[in-house]
Order: structure tokens, then sequence, then C-alpha cells
């Protein structure tokens, strides 16, 4: 009952909070096969949203069962097609629980549904994927013991990185891999069980390697922040369009993670050099009091750019004085109030949900007593309103940036083209 709503809300709600939603490997998925997703865990409840948000068929998706702790929100998670897998922690007695899950996924699987599922088991706020654990392969050949090897289940590995996952404006880059389908298993699996399931987990985490930007050793996750950082500002930042579907993106993300991956292959003298040339680079930046956002091409040009915002400046204030009160809220609770970092995103996201529908429900009952379509207009105008409120702030931060640059290189010009020169040789490397 509640699925679709949010869903729809999201859509909207999503244009504003995210900065830029990369999507590439949809052509992967058939949409008449019964299919598990299988995806990383880094953003507690904003994982589970994203995925279903892509396509109009239902997604039944599995979360932790200790949240299952009352019978509103049993009522409400079932609601919104979250199902309960309890673990070991969560009491031995809760454990048996899942029986009652694994049949619900079996039924889904039947009818030829979709279930996406963490194969991970925790959440944890890094670039590092963790060991997969079995229940998924477990769950797909219970599918086949109830139905039969007809059924041809696919299990397709679907990761959501995040370049900042814990603040608001993240771009997102979903990748879906390529599927694995289980009838390939038909053979191993009647011959010996134990072992098909071993095989098809390990298979499980080789695919989703393939589609993650994945730091093996998590020493470097520091390192790649830094690198990754040089990668983005080396291409131009458009403003349009905000949903990108090709897998470019993501490629450059990934050859500078398997670059970081491959350098510390190569021995501790490789990576340990690479982590100084860039530790300095940053120094010299931080001692200039500028950022590697400096040195970003295509910035926009600072005459027109400040046409532009003395033009949207009204547009800006209306924008301002309707948002500010529920964003500054959602910020200070995520910020103030919640102390695991895998969770303020995602609570960030609720608060801002919550308010903004009441506000846009209103607003729809008072403006359609005057006239319907002006009432059915409102998410559409609210939504367009609040992207250009946040759009504008960012322009006018990029163009104080581009005065202060020129005026830091008219008074350091023989420092910045060093640090210019730096710049280019780490890029130069991981861009090899």
């Amino acid at each position: 009952m509640l699925y679709r709503p949010i869903w729809f809300v999201l859509l909207f709600i999503y244009r504003v909070f995210f900065k830029r939603f990369y999507t590439s490997g949809f052509e992967n998925i058939l949409m008449d096969k019964p299919t598990i997703f299988i995806g990383n865990h880094v953003n507690a409840f904003l994982d589970p949203l994203m995925l279903p948000t892509q396509f109009w068929k239902k997604i039944y998706f599995i979360v932790r069962g200790d949240i299952f702790n009352t019978p509103f929100k049993r009522w409400l998670l079932w609601q919104t097609h979250q199902m309960p897998m309890f673990r070991e922690r969560d009491g031995r007695n809760s454990v048996h629980k899942n029986e009652a899950t694994y049949e619900k996924s079996y039924d889904l699987l039947g009818k030829k549904g979709w279930i996406l599922i963490f194969s991970e088991g925790d959440c944890v706020q890094e670039k590092h994927l963790r060991p997969i654990k079995k229940g998924t392969a477990r769950m797909a050949f219970g599918a086949i013991e109830k139905y039969g090897w007809d059924l041809d289940v696919h299990l397709i590995p679907t990761t959501e990185n995040y370049t900042h996952p814990s603040k608001f404006r993240t771009e997102v880059l979903m990748n879906v891999g390529k599927p694995i389908r289980l009838k390939d298993y038909k053979e191993l699996y009647e011959e010996e069980k134990v072992k098909a399931i071993n095989k098809l987990t390990k298979e499980i985490e080789i695919g989703m390697k393939a589609s993650y930007i994945h730091i093996e050793n998590r020493a470097d996750l520091g390192l790649f922040e830094q690198l990754i950082e040089i990668e983005r500002n080396n291409e131009p930042e458009h403003l349009l369009p905000w949903r990108i579907h090709n897998s470019d993106r993501f490629n450059r993300e990934q050859k500078v993670a398997n670059f970081i991956n491959d350098t510390r292959i190569k021995g501790e003298e490789n990576i340990e050099l690479l982590q100084n040339s860039t530790t300095e680079y940053f120094n010299r930046l931080k001692s200039l009091k500028i950022h590697d956002g400096f040195f970003r091409e295509n910035e926009p040009n600072v005459i027109f750019g400040s046409l532009l915002i003395a033009l949207f400046f009204p547009v800006y204030v209306i924008g301002y004085i309707l948002n500010i009160g529920q964003y500054k809220l959602a910020d200070y609770i995520a910020m103030n109030k919640i102390k695991m970092i895998h969770f303020k995103n995602s609570i960030r996201m609720g608060v801002i949900l919550a308010i903004n529908s009441i506000i846009v429900f209103i607003l729809m009952v008072v403006f359609s007593m005057e006239n319907i379509f002006l009432g059915l207009s409102v998410p559409f105008i609210a939504t367009i309103l609040a992207w250009v409120t946040i759009t504008y702030k960012e322009l006018t931060i990029r163009l104080i940036d581009q005065v202060k640059f020129r005026s830091v290189r008219k008074n350091n010009g023989k420092e910045i083209a060093e640090i210019q020169k730096a710049r280019n040789e780490l890029a130069r490397l991981f861009g090899q």
C-alpha cells in the first residue's frame, strides 16, 4: 500500500538530494526472469531505496531483522516490501524466524519476482567489499528445490558507489553486473550441494568486485579519496542531465581504484612513494588555503555566472525560505543526534522525505481548491525550485573560488605552477 506512494515521492526528492545519478549495465537485467539482485551495503536505509526507484516493477528487499521489533514497524516495513533476516547476534531464538522470509522469497521467485539482498551481512561505509555470505546462494537453490530448474533464477551483482556516502548531494554510480544463471549449477548441485553453494558464493563475490569501486587494502582508502578527487576534477561538470546512463564515470573511478590495488601488489615501496607524493601535493594546497577543485576544468565564466546569480536571486530567495527549515533540521539531526556514520544520510533523507511530503501535500490541497491542474503541478514546481536553490548556492561557491584562485595565483604564481606540475604527474600515473 505504501510502496508506490513512497516510490513517487523519492523520484522527486532524489533530484535534489543527489547531485547526479549515473547508471550502467541495465541491459543485463531481463524483466521476465526471477531475479536476486546482490547489493553492497554502505548506506543503511538508503541502499534499499536506490534500485527500486529505477524500475516500475516492484522489488522486495531483505533487511536486518532486529528492526522488526514492534507491531507498527512490522506493518510499515512489510508495506514497503521489506523482509526481515535475523542474524545470530540478534539471538539464537530469532534465527528460526528466517524460514518465513525464505519461504516468502521462494514464492516471489516462483512468480518471477525480484528480490534485493545485501550479501555482505552488515553495513560499513567504506569502498571495500567484505566477504559474501552463503545465505544468498542458499536462498537461490531453495527456490529451485521448491519450484524446479525450469524457474531459471538469475543472480545479478548490483553495486551502489557513492562519491561521499555520508553527505548531502553525494553523487551515485549504480552499476549492474553480468547475470549468473543458476541453471549453470544444476549438475554440480545435484552431485554435491555444499560444493555448489560455495562455488556460487565465490562467483557472486567475483562479480561484485568487478562491479564495484573496490580498494583491496583498507590502508589505501585515504589514498583513494585523494586521487579520486583529482580524477573527478579533471572532468568538466555539467548541470544537466541529472541522470546519465553510461559506464564512463564508473570506469574512470574503478581505474583509479585498480591502479592503487596494482601499486600495492608491486610492493610496499611503490605504494609508500605514491602516498608520499600525494600527501605532499595536498599539503601544499592546504598551505595556500586552496583545494584541488580550484584546478577544475571548464569552470563557468565569472561574468556570465554573475549575471545568472543576479537574474535568479529572487527565485533563490523564495526557494531558500521554503526549504531551509527542513534541510537544516535534517542536517542537524544527522550530524548531532546520529552517532553511526552509515546512518547519517539515511536519517537525513528520512527527515526530508517526511517533512517534504507533508508540505507538498498541504500545498497540493490548497492550490487544487483553486485549480486542479495547478495543484497537481506542485510536486514538479517544488522540486524545480529546490533544485534551482541548491544549484544557485553551488554555482555561487564555484564563482567565489575562481575569484579567490586568481588572487592566489597572482601572489604565488611560481608555487602554483609547481603544484600544477605535481598534480599533472599524479594524474598521469593513474591515468595510464
